[in-house]
């Protein structure tokens, strides 16, 4: 299965592979958006005692995951809202998810280490963090222009400050990087 994603493909099953998901999971897909793509094969992955939290900024984009969540008949998912910029503002545990991923988002964000350091915060101890966002080289004429893209090399640096330790790298698509930090005492 693969999603577009920006104007381009990042190979779904990848994702899925990479976040090493099991039933029962509590996993949180950070910048959902509506399409599903990421979280229909995690709700199926973390089944029915799992859970999915579909978080966003946007009050809309929550309604329409909402729909589409109601439409596949996925009992797993929970929308949250979230300014992710912001300390303390996403309405979920601390330290209570296996795993969490933000894909093609960091890009978009002014504070990126509040970001992540919000996500960190979330995770339980050996939780596992992916990010997947746009390689820093134009690749194809397509995405944010450059000055926009993230370096892995920056990301690695927040994610260390945050006790997010760099496990692997993979490759979720042409134009994207894929990295995976999990979090240690």
């Amino acid at each position: 299965m693969k999603g577009g994603q920006g104007g381009t493909i990042i190979d779904v099953a990848s994702i899925i592979k990479n976040l090493e998901l099991h039933p029962g999971m509590r996993v949180a897909d950070f910048g959902c958006g509506t399409s599903g793509y990421y979280l229909i094969p995690t709700s199926k992955e973390v089944g029915d005692n799992g859970i999915v939290y579909a978080v966003d900024v946007q009050p809309g984009v929550l309604e329409g995951v909402k729909g589409l969540v109601k439409q596949k008949g996925l009992s797993n998912v929970q929308t949250v809202w979230s300014d992710l910029e912001t300390p303390g503002a996403t309405k979920i545990e601390e330290k209570s998810l296996d795993r969490a991923y933000i894909i093609t988002v960091l890009f978009q964000i002014k504070k990126d280490f509040e970001v992540l350091k919000e996500i960190a915060r979330l995770l339980k101890d050996g939780g596992l963090l992916m990010v997947v966002d746009w390689r820093k080289e134009l690749c194809l004429h397509i995405g944010p222009p450059e000055e926009m893209r993230l370096a892995k090399d920056e990301i690695t640096k927040m994610a260390g400050r945050l006790n997010l330790e760099f496990k692997k790298e993979f490759n979720p698509g042409q134009c994207h990087y894929g990295l995976i930090y999990q979090k240690i005492i």
